[in-house]
């Protein structure tokens, strides 16, 4: 009967998992229109052979690719693998090694680019995704299978963790964070099937979780704090258990695994004191953004979100239980002798009785579950800054989403299936939770990572294959966003709205300029503003991240003396005094990281 509920269940699983991929995949063709600048640094990771970063060098001292012509096979060398970069790990290793990213991922992308050799498409990232979703899928399943013993809950809990915005979101963002998510949910299977299966032969549940644990660290470096913590709290119930032999082979397993992480690449650790840099120093508080990527995992798994203001729900709370007390115990006195009241007692009595005894069937992996998703956010709040990278900063939460989605679902298990004598009334009730928490959670859902924007027109991709682009943009980081648009284009100039300002035709003039179609792409979004820019100061100066730039507005400064804000018409009315175009004929309308982007044909006498 066993392996029959089985084979029944194994097909409806995989007819699941397919409708949500097939849903997944039409929303990244029709839906996504542009890309976040990390989507296309994971191609520019497993690609470029001359560095991380198309804008600057690996220790952004010198910036690159801007002030000066250059041919649009620097972007497209940036993004896809030519013949001589087939299966070059050794870069791919040095990329991520002067960023802060585990490699793995980007290992994986190479491989699949040098089989594309030549080639670029979004697709290629993409099915790293998929195959990470449809393990995440079976993987989840089987966890709420082995925590509940209930096959029929666990395909329900697949079934709803797939149409949340929550699992869509992470498919469709093409980087490392789908593929961390997979790794950590197996290890946290393996060692969660250790737990049950401790008293029999379990080696191989041990040998599952140390590769598993390996694989995870070596793709998403935050993944070593949910290690941590998964590791930490099984040992100490092997201890208290009294179970040392269990506790010191699961540990020391555990141990080696972060051992040999750390050892094939070692620059993890130096990552982690980096992150622990760049925390929130400039930003908000961690305690508020603790409450923000919390409100974050809730809205995206559940619909229902908490305030992240400060509020007085507690207070309310004891106000009402104060109000409570002061109605019901002069009551209680009046009709204490009550034959009704007695039995209501005994009723409740019993009722607490029996819910105390059930207490030991409380499974230990659901406390575990949360205690992994609390100190991952906890972690995240400390080591990055939601200021600047405002509803984006999820993605740093992404590989707990799925340990949430057991967590919630096993949690109000129990307490259901101890209430419901049928079983099926405790599963009708919670599969309409579920349909209100599916609905509740599209019906205000999150899109940030679909970057769609409103586009007029031509847009930069459609341009003539031989066209010179000059391309003004107000971070330095941005042309990154520009590789996959420009790729097969002659060539670009990138430079800034005040330089244009400021430094005129000669600065750009080129004699092949005119000989080809030549388009003005304006970064239009920061054109006007009412006082000087202002940048970031610490104790070295100006950050180098916006180092080219803020020089160029200093420069900006001193010869314009203040600035009253540089208006698009004064823009474009310097450029051709300056440039010699006879005239400037809109065409189109584009977006980079949000940035928009007016595309002028640029005519010559």
């Amino acid at each position: 009967m066993k392996k029959f509920v089985e084979k029944r269940y194994i097909p409806i699983l995989a007819v699941i998992i397919i409708a949500q991929l097939i849903l997944s995949a039409l929303l990244f063709n029709f839906k996504k229109q542009s890309f976040h600048s990390d989507e296309l640094w994971s191609y520019g990771f497993a690609a470029s052979s001359e560095g991380g970063y198309v804008y600057a060098n690996p220790t952004h001292d010198d910036y690159m690719n801007y002030f000066e012509w250059e041919d649009c096979d620097v972007l497209k060398d940036y993004i896809v693998v030519d013949k001589s970069e087939i299966f070059d790990y050794k870069s791919v290793y040095d990329n991520c090694a002067n960023d802060l990213h585990a490699p793995l991922y980007f290992y994986i992308l190479h491989f699949i680019l040098s089989l594309f050799c030549g080639t670029w498409s979004k697709w290629f990232a993409f099915i790293i995704n998929a195959v990470a979703f449809a393990l995440i899928q079976v993987y989840l399943h089987k966890l709420v299978m082995l925590i509940t013993k209930d096959r029929f809950f666990a395909t329900m809990c697949s079934l709803y963790y797939g149409f949340t915005m929550g699992l869509i979101n992470m498919t469709i963002y093409l980087r490392t964070y789908a593929l961390g998510a997979a790794f950590i949910l197996m290890f946290i299977y393996y060692s969660t099937r250790l737990y049950y299966n401790h008293e029999n032969g379990y080696w191989k549940d041990i040998i599952r979780s140390a590769v598993f644990m390996l694989l995870a660290v070596l793709t998403v470096n935050l993944n070593l704090v949910a290690a941590f913590v998964v590791t930490l709290l099984y040992c100490v119930y092997y201890l208290e258990k009294k179970k040392f032999v269990v506790m010191f082979r699961y540990g020391s397993a555990m141990l080696i695994a972060v051992l040999l992480a750390f050892g094939l690449f070692p620059a993890t650790i130096k990552q982690l004191f980096a992150a622990g840099e760049r925390s929130t120093l400039d930003g908000y508080p961690p305690g508020w953004q603790f409450k923000i990527y919390w409100a974050y995992i809730q809205h995206d798994i559940i619909g229902f979100r908490n305030s992240i203001w400060p509020e007085m729900t507690f207070t309310y709370i004891g106000v009402g239980i104060l109000v409570l007390i002061l109605i019901t115990v002069p009551l209680y006195f009046v009709f204490r002798k009550e034959t009704w009241l007695q039995k209501a007692k005994a009723g409740v009595k019993k009722g607490c009785s029996a819910l105390w005894e059930k207490r030991k069937h409380f499974q230990y992996p659901i406390v575990v579950a949360f205690a992994t998703v609390f100190f991952v956010l906890l972690a995240d709040a400390y080591v990055t800054n939601i200021s600047t990278m405002i509803e984006h900063s999820r993605r740093y939460i992404f590989i707990v989403y799925a340990v949430y989605a057991c967590f919630i679902t096993t949690f109000f298990y129990y307490p259901v299936k101890w209430i419901f004598k049928q079983r099926w009334g405790g599963y009708a009730l919670l599969a309409a939770a579920m349909c209100v928490c599916m609905c509740v959670v599209h019906f205000d859902r999150s899109e940030a990572f679909f970057f769609e924007y409103a586009k007029d027109g031509v847009h930069l991709d459609e341009l003539e294959d031989n066209a010179d682009v000059m391309l003004t943009l107000d971070d330095a980081f941005v042309l990154v966003c520009a590789t996959d648009k420009l790729m097969d284009k002659g060539r670009f100039f990138t430079t800034t709205n005040s330089y244009i300002m400021i430094h005129g035709h000669d600065e750009y003039a080129d004699e092949s300029i005119g000989k080809n179609p030549m388009y003005l792409a304006l970064s239009v979004g920061y054109l006007e503003y009412d006082e000087e820019p202002k940048f970031d100061e610490d104790e070295n100066g100006v950050k180098k991240r916006n180092e080219a730039i803020a020089k160029v507005y200093r420069e900006d400064m001193e010869e314009r003396g203040s600035i009253s804000g540089i208006k698009l018409s004064e823009l474009k009315k310097t450029f051709m005094d300056t440039s010699g175009a006879k005239s400037l004929e809109y065409v189109g309308t584009d977006s980079l990281f949000g940035r928009r982007i007016e595309i002028y044909r640029v005519h010559f006498e």
